[in-house]
């Protein structure tokens, strides 16, 4: 019953993270610049206390740098945390027996859904579907399927170790 009841949760936690990113994909530019630029805002005052005695220069150079890492680095989370979850959702269904197939197809339904959703920005105003964007969620979920997949190994092994020390 209780692997039945996680194969449900962990359903619904894919569900529900296609969902979180659709909305992000569905703000138009203004609303998203706004959101990214208050997490810009807090983290240009954390790491770069004398930000405001900078030159105007400097100071527009950092927040493009800054706006630039927090976007990209928001999208590579995204699909990230995207891609544990459909490994996750993989190995619990044991919908794949083999580890590599696994991998290869929690990578490749995170970089479908990035494709599709980049195909959704270009209905949003002022947005627009990119090829970078693509590559950079596609890092991402390759970011998140190693991680998956290397606790998935590390667990298995730890399991065999405790079974040979049983025995």
């Amino acid at each position: 019953m209780q692997k039945k009841t996680t194969q449900i949760l962990l359903l619904i936690l894919a569900v529900g993270w296609i969902i979180v990113i659709f909305m992000f994909s569905a703000k138009t530019a203004p609303e998203s610049m706004k959101q990214s630029d208050g997490i810009v805002d807090y983290l240009i005052r954390v790491l770069v206390p004398d930000y405001d005695s900078l030159p105007t220069e400097q100071q527009t150079d950092i927040s493009d740098t800054m706006t630039t890492i927090v976007r990209k680095g928001a999208h590579m989370a995204e699909y990230a945390i995207l891609t544990v979850i459909l490994y996750a959702l993989i190995s619990k269904w044991n919908l794949l027996e083999r580890r590599l197939l696994r991998v290869v197809c929690a990578w490749s339904g995170a970089v479908l859904f990035a494709v599709s959703d980049e195909l959704h920005q270009l209905f949003v105003p002022g947005r627009s579907g990119e090829l970078t964007d693509i590559l950079i969620d596609g890092s991402g979920a390759l970011i998140g399927v190693l991680l998956a997949a290397g606790i998935a190994y590390l667990s298995d092994r730890r399991r065999s170790r405790k079974k040979c020390l049983e025995v």
